[in-house]
């Protein structure tokens, strides 16, 4: 068996470049919404006594399971729902992509590094061909555009999922709820509330998803121009004696 050799060529190029530049991105992008997570601390005091009720929400932010007792001290009585409903279908979406694009990531740059060669020579189908190839330009082309669809898909819905987080999350709105609705925290002074978050990660993961789909899609063109569709094109023209853009070769027009 030959041994296999790693070129870096390919990183160099703006297809390899960009696949670099993919990797952090993705990684920011699913890790800052899959590692939120916020909690509100509410002191509040029974017969003199001091007690602290604290609940938090995360990823997947289910937040409809989110409920507090009517009565902190007695514990008695119905229950009340803080938020009411939550961002799970938009994030676990915005997550499944940024993990499943990683991975791939994680795979086409070792085709780039140790199987280049075959990567630009192989130019079956994907699935379609008889012995399908995973290490083909092909191959590379149609993921990558799935890929995209993908991110532009879950960016815009977990834009969504955030402002309705931000929505339902909002401090001021939970302070009213419980000095409204819960004991002894209808008395103003009997509970203090302190606040564990921001949106800052959220924010950010929102923008990681948008510029993913941006790397991706323009990476697209640099994919392109390595598959068969591409150089099928350019072939006739060469053949002719003609460049790519329809002018005849520098050598044809020389007096002989």
């Amino acid at each position: 068996m030959a041994e296999m050799q790693m070129s870096t060529r390919i990183l160099k190029e703006p297809l390899g470049f960009i696949r670099i530049l993919e990797f952090p991105m993705v990684l920011l992008a699913f890790a800052t919404t899959a590692g939120y997570s916020a909690t509100l601390d509410v002191k509040y005091k029974c017969t003199g006594i001091d007690n602290v009720f604290s609940f938090s929400w995360f990823y997947p932010f289910d937040l409809t399971n989110t409920a507090v007792s009517n009565d902190l001290c007695k514990q008695e009585g119905g229950s009340i729902s803080i938020f009411g409903e939550g961002a799970v279908s938009q994030s676990q979406f915005f997550v499944c992509t940024g993990v499943l694009s990683f991975l791939y990531i994680i795979g086409v740059l070792y085709v780039y590094l140790f199987q280049l060669e075959k990567y630009e020579s192989d130019h079956r189908w994907p699935l379609l061909a008889s012995s399908p190839s995973c290490c083909s330009s092909m191959t590379d082309f149609v993921v990558t555009a799935v890929l995209a669809v993908f991110w532009f898909i879950a960016s815009c819905a977990w834009a969504s999922g955030v402002n309705v987080i931000k929505g339902l999350t909002d401090f001021s709105m939970i302070k009213n709820m419980f000095v409204n609705s819960v004991n002894p925290c209808k008395d103003k002074e009997s509970c203090h509330f302190t606040p564990h978050w921001n949106y800052a990660a959220l924010n950010v993961s929102l923008i990681a998803g948008f510029a993913c789909f941006f790397l991706f899609a323009s990476n697209l063109w640099f994919i392109w121009k390595e598959t068969e569709w591409f150089k099928s094109r350019q072939t006739p023209n060469v053949a002719s004696g003609q460049t790519a853009g329809g002018y005849p070769a520098a050598a044809d027009v020389l007096p002989r």
